[in-house]
């Protein structure tokens, strides 16, 4: 399978982000808001990633994960904000899947209110994860299991 490139994302106001590294399949911003909240977000391609072996990834689907933050509100504001520009700027990307240890319930509970689905835990190397997926509006519309990672 081709893995496309994996553009970067241009945050909506109040967040701005700053690229710390870049390949074609991987992107790592520092990122910060107006009121002086930060985090890194690093946006990899499924495909070529921790997640490439978990379930059948798609080539535009995208592993986002967001570390170095300071509270779960903040995150999960962060979230929607980071899940909108992916979708924005890589039309074809059907799936954001946001893992979480399968033991992180705070954050999975707080990534399920900004609209992630929680669809399969995994094992990979160094753990458990849970498998939260956003997918945009198109998917939705036209496919009912969206939500639920194939093979799931």
């Amino acid at each position: 399978m081709r893995t496309p490139p994996l553009p970067v994302p241009e945050l909506p106001s109040p967040w701005h982000g700053e690229a710390l590294s870049r390949t074609p399949s991987r992107v790592e911003l520092a990122v910060r808001d107006d009121d002086g909240h930060t985090a890194t977000v690093r946006l990899q391609r499924c495909t070529v990633g921790r997640l490439r072996d978990a379930y059948p990834v798609a080539a535009n689907d995208v592993d986002l994960e967001i570390t170095d933050v300071d509270s779960a509100a903040v995150r999960a504001e962060l979230l929607g904000a980071v899940i909108a520009a992916i979708h924005s700027a890589d039309p074809r990307c059907r799936r954001v899947v946001v893992p979480f240890p399968a033991a992180a319930a705070d954050d999975i509970a707080a990534a399920r209110e900004v609209g992630l689905h929680p669809v399969v835990e995994v094992d990979v190397p160094g753990g458990e994860l849970a498998l939260l997926v956003a997918v945009p509006a198109w998917v939705r519309a036209g496919d009912e299991e969206a939500d639920r990672v194939p093979g799931a």
